[in-house]
């Protein structure tokens, strides 16, 4: 597969193939569509425009993952509403679902995550803060976080989403391992801001080929030997019937 990246799209196209069958954009309008559908002739219109600013982190074998900073703004709204995260793509065999987002779930052993995870001292502060010091498997752990109150300071700004274990994007490998970075939720005033985990896994058997070869550069790029012209230029995507710049106060 080809991975092309222009100022508005992000394609994948196979082979010789001349059609991208994947578009980031055409994916992202679906999904704004869905979110601001078009308003009935009789209700008051709310006009929104999205702005979603991407730029690939990794990509190796089948899976495409995305830092990406998403804002949504509503005329009839007070302050836009947003969030920075990564995401991990998985390209499916099916032409009408190209591609899935994928979980850490579906390449780790729920006890690797786990452990993992607990060693983390962002999450040992966390549970401490919520009295679960000890949670007994993954799905307690993800809940446990999940309802722990944010943290807002001058240093730090960040909530545990429930959806952690999608917010993910593979950074190098070190011997067996392989590093991971994890990103939590932006927070009231800094609902923008991109705080990341870092968690060392077992390297998943099934993609080890394909992650190694990223990692040497061979084919495709982990996230610290990404190449520096795809990371200091950002696709910038607009949806919406007016301006992003003029769909909030």
């Amino acid at each position: 597969m080809t991975l092309a990246v222009s100022g508005n799209d992000l394609t994948l196209t196979r082979g010789q193939d001349a059609i991208p069958f994947f578009s980031f954009r055409a994916y992202e309008a679906a999904r704004f569509q869905a979110d601001f559908p078009p308003a009935s002739a009789d209700a008051a219109a709310q006009v929104c425009a999205r702005r979603i600013s991407v730029t690939p982190v990794a990509w190796a074998g089948s899976f495409l993952s995305l830092q990406t900073l998403e804002e949504t703004g509503c005329k009839l709204e007070a302050h836009p509403a947003g969030e920075a995260r990564f995401v991990t793509l998985a390209v499916t065999s099916e032409s009408a679902t190209p591609v899935k987002v994928a979980s850490l779930s579906d390449w780790i052993a729920e006890s690797d995550l786990l452990a993992a995870l607990r060693k983390d001292s962002v999450v040992q502060r966390a549970l401490a803060s919520s009295a679960a010091t000890n949670p007994a498997s993954l799905a307690d752990l993800l809940q446990s976080l999940e309802g722990t109150v944010p943290v807002v300071s001058k240093l730090s700004c960040y909530a545990f989403p429930g959806d952690l274990l999608e917010r993910f994007a593979p950074s190098f490998i070190q011997g067996s391992s392989l590093a991971v970075r994890l990103s939590l939720s932006g927070a009231s005033v800094c609902r923008t801001r991109l705080t990341e985990l870092g968690i060392s896994l077992p390297l998943p058997a099934k993609l080890s080929a394909a992650l190694l070869d990223a990692a040497a550069g061979r084919s495709g790029f982990l996230r610290r030997n990404a190449p520096p012209a795809v990371l200091q230029h950002p696709t910038v995507i607009e949806f919406g019937p007016i301006p992003f710049a003029q769909a909030h106060p």
